[in-house]
């Protein structure tokens, strides 16, 4: 076939993953975004206010703020494997599976 001055030559060559198996990464990489996200806003008022999640007779007792950072840190990471394994990054499947493996 002769090529055409100007023509667009499409190729094929992706990152190696079949489209029906993307459904799956895409799924995930989705649901740790969300799930990130909403630790952020649950760490974020947990060390705003914290009164918010506290009752009178608690059974556990423990500082709500340190509560608070912890959801806050575990949010960032959950975004940020989120975020590798919607871009196709080993490190984002890995941390990702691993987060799923544990919950």
């Amino acid at each position: 076939m002769a090529d055409t001055p100007g023509a667009v030559r499409r190729t094929t060559a992706g990152s190696g993953t079949a489209d029906w198996a993307m459904g799956p990464y895409l799924f995930a990489g989705l649901a740790l975004e969300l799930s990130g996200s909403l630790s952020i806003l649950m760490g974020i008022t947990g060390i705003a206010q914290d009164t918010i999640f506290s009752a009178p007779r608690y059974v556990y007792r423990f500082d709500l703020t340190a509560w608070g950072w912890l959801h806050l840190a575990l949010g960032i990471a959950l975004v940020a494997a989120g975020l590798g394994v919607l871009l196709s990054r080993s490190w984002g499947r890995g941390s990702g599976w691993r987060w799923a493996r544990r919950a």
